[in-house]
């Protein structure tokens, strides 16, 4: 590793860039775990459109901002619930399902046509599952309610607004992320 980034400056510079990125996030995953993670889990919500488009230099495969995000959530509220019991919570069969649903779609990998794409979607479904397992046990108020509402609100805005910025610019039919992507005038090849 070292070798590799004293011959290339660029890969060092980019993954310097992506830990200094990364630093300010953990801390506010920190202070989100002590106060209330629930704002940092409506921020996740107004990322979550983008998916993987906003990429963290040398981050490696589940390196959008999206994914970072994610794992802090699931790391500030469980320190939230560690620190702070939250005393009982008395959570609906859903979690339960949605592992279930987990187990059942790696049981799916033994006859898979491609098994290690399917290993890779399964592990895309279980972190999904794994976030909302964790946030379906924290208590949470209305106005804990109130600020995911705005994240996923503010979220669609600027999406919304992106997708009229392409449409405007005429760059939403060749947009390199297939997010946005439209047929125009008959198929998607243009024929």
């Amino acid at each position: 590793m070292t070798t590799a980034l004293a011959s290339d400056p660029a890969t060092g510079a980019a993954i310097a860039l992506g830990a200094l990125a990364v630093l300010p996030l953990v801390a506010i995953a920190f202070i989100a775990a002590v106060r209330n993670p629930v704002w940092l889990l409506a921020l996740y919500a107004a990322v979550v459109p983008f998916g993987s488009s906003v990429r963290i230099p040398g981050a490696g495969p589940y390196g959008s901002l999206s994914s970072l995000l994610g794992l802090l959530v699931v790391g500030a509220f469980l320190a939230r619930l560690a620190y702070r019991p939250a005393g009982r919570v008395n959570p609906s069969a859903t979690p339960a399902l949605a592992v279930l649903l987990v187990g059942v779609a790696a049981a799916t990998i033994m006859w898979s046509i491609d098994p290690s794409r399917t290993l890779q979607q399964v592990a895309i479904l279980a972190s999904l599952v794994g976030l909302y397992v964790v946030v379906a046990v924290m208590p949470v108020s209305p106005a804990d309610v109130r600020r995911f509402e705005g994240g996923l609100v503010a979220g669609g805005i600027v999406v919304g607004g992106y997708a009229v910025y392409l449409a405007a610019t005429g760059a939403l039919v060749d947009a390199e992320d297939q997010r946005f992507v439209a047929a125009v005038g008959g198929s998607e090849t243009g024929d």
